[in-house]
Order: structure tokens, then sequence, then C-alpha cells
């Protein structure tokens, strides 16, 4: 697990200094909680996500580094630009990671991820084409969401939003969709030479 951006800016109550730490903290006991690592990231400042070189080769690397078969990442049609900006950097990056003379600080492999872009927030302007029962694991992804207590306050105090209900409401309406109680909802990318008959969620 990852992030580009370093959540400085998303606070009414900490400074950008301290909320690049807290921030950074909660990402790390997010992905514990599923035993996933978390890759060294978050270097660029909240709304200064663009796709230039410096960040393509950053996520060059996170691929690289992973040897990702699977990659999810954020919709390009997202409610921040941060968001749709991410979404764009992967597309771009996971076409550079397979060209052996595009060089960064990992070296290439051949297969490029399939990638998955993740539902958009609240689901608008999002048309599933997988489905993964996580029925067994909404508690999971209740715990990992509490664990980012300073975004929830933030979106709460200032946006008058529960962030965490909302996902809830969200998993269960996926859940109505597909015939199970939960579910995650992804689109995948396809374009030449990055198909598959393989079905990649189980």
């Amino acid at each position: 697990m990852a992030n580009i951006a370093n959540g400085n800016r998303g606070s009414i109550k900490y400074n950008s200094d301290e909320l690049i730490k807290i921030r950074s903290e909660e990402a790390k006991n997010a992905a514990e909680i599923i035993g996933a690592e978390y890759l060294p990231s978050g270097f660029v400042n909240d709304l200064e996500i663009y796709p230039n070189k410096e960040i393509r080769d950053f996520v060059t690397d996170l691929i690289r580094y992973a040897k990702a078969d699977v990659v999810l990442t954020l919709s390009q049609n997202d409610y921040s630009p941060d968001h749709t900006y991410t979404g764009k950097l992967v597309f771009d990056s996971s076409h550079a990671v397979t060209i052996p003379l595009y060089k960064t600080k990992y070296p290439s492999y051949e297969t490029p991820a399939v990638i998955l872009y993740m539902d958009t927030v609240s689901g608008i302007g999002f048309h599933p084409e997988e489905y993964v029962d996580i029925t067994d694991y909404i508690d999971k992804k209740k715990e990992m969401i509490l664990s980012h207590k300073s975004q929830q306050t933030y979106l709460s105090e200032y946006r008058n939003n529960d962030f965490l209900e909302e996902a809830i409401v969200q998993s269960r309406f996926r859940g109505m969709q597909s015939g199970v109680k939960y579910a995650e909802a992804f689109r995948c990318l396809r374009l030449a030479m990055r198909g598959s008959t393989d079905r990649i969620l189980p």
C-alpha cells in the first residue's frame, strides 16, 4: 500500500507539519490491519499531484519494487484532482514499468500490471464491471477506516460528512447489486496488449 500525497492540507486543527506525521502513522496502521506492507511514500503536498516525470518515476518504482501483478488505484473521474491525477499516473507508470531502457531505481519487468480502478466516492459516475464479496471482511474495512482518525474528524467537522457511514452504505449498495451483503466494485483497464480472459479478482 502506498500514497502519493502526504495529507498536509486536510485539517482545521493541525498545521501541515503535524498533519504529515499524523497521516503517515494512520496509513501505516491501516496497512498493518490487513498485513500489507506500507511503502515509503507521501512526498507530494495535497493538491500538488500532477502527471510530471518526478511523480511518474516515483509511481513506476512503487510498481517495480512490488513487481505487481495487479494495481488497485483511484478512478480518473473521482471528486478530487489528487485522485484523478493519481489514476492517470498509475496508468502512465504501468506502461513505463515494462520498458527496460526507461531507467529508475528498480529494474523493469515484462508483463504490465493489471489496473483496477476503485469505486468513486459515493459511487458517482462509476459503472462497475467487477464485484468482490467483502461480507466476511466488513469489520476489517471499518477498522481500517477508523485508523484514519484525523481525516474522519476533518470531514465530520468541516464538511459534515460521516466517512465511515458513507463507506459502509456504499459497500452495502454494491452488495445489493451483486447479490451479497457487502461488496466492493471495480473497473478493469482494457486496452490493446492489456487484456486478459482470466478473472483477476476472487
